[in-house]
C-alpha cells in the first residue's frame, strides 16, 4: 500500500502517516495480538519499593523528588501524568482530597475533572511536597 498523506502532529511538529498507525493496528488483529493495557495482578512489595528508593535515593544526580513521587504514586495509585500536573490550588487541604484534571476513564476515550481522596501517606507526602507553597505545581 502507498502511503502519500502525512499529517503534521501538534504535539512535536514531525510529519506522522496515520494510515501507519492504523494499519499496524488492524495487522495485529488481524494475527490475534492484544494491543490493549492489562489491568495489574499484583501489587510491588515493600521490599521491592525498598529496593527502588535505595537505589534513586544513592543517586547524587537526581534532582527531581522522584523517591518521593514514587512513595506517592505507591499509596495514591495515581498514574505518573496525574501526579506530575497536580496543581496545590486543586488540593483542599481540609477535604484531604485533591481535584485531578483531565483525568482519563480507563474504559472510555472521555477525560474529565475528578475529585479523588488523599488517603493514608498521601495527604502527608502532599503536605510536605507543598512546602507551604499555595500554588504552582505539588511535584516539579
Amino acid at each position: 500500500m502507498l502511503y502519500t498523506e502525512m499529517v503534521t502532529s501538534a504535539a512535536k511538529n514531525i510529519d506522522v502517516n496515520t494510515e501507519l498507525a492504523t494499519d499496524a493496528r488492524r495487522n495485529l488483529t488481524a494475527r490475534r495480538i492484544d494491543t490493549r493495557s492489562h489491568e495489574r495482578t499484583r501489587i510491588p512489595t515493600q521490599a521491592e519499593l525498598d529496593a527502588i528508593l535505595a537505589h534513586i535515593e544513592a543517586n547524587d544526580r537526581q534532582t527531581i523528588p522522584a523517591d518521593t513521587i514514587i512513595r506517592f504514586a505507591a499509596v495514591s495509585a495515581m498514574r505518573l501524568g496525574e501526579i506530575c500536573c497536580i496543581r496545590i490550588e486543586d488540593i483542599s487541604w481540609n477535604e484531604k482530597s485533591v481535584i485531578i484534571r483531565e483525568r482519563q476513564d480507563p474504559r472510555r476515550k472521555l477525560r474529565n475533572d475528578q475529585t479523588v481522596p488523599l488517603v493514608d501517606d498521601a495527604y502527608d507526602i502532599a503536605r510536605v511536597a507543598a512546602q507551604g507553597r499555595s500554588e504552582n505545581r505539588l511535584f516539579p
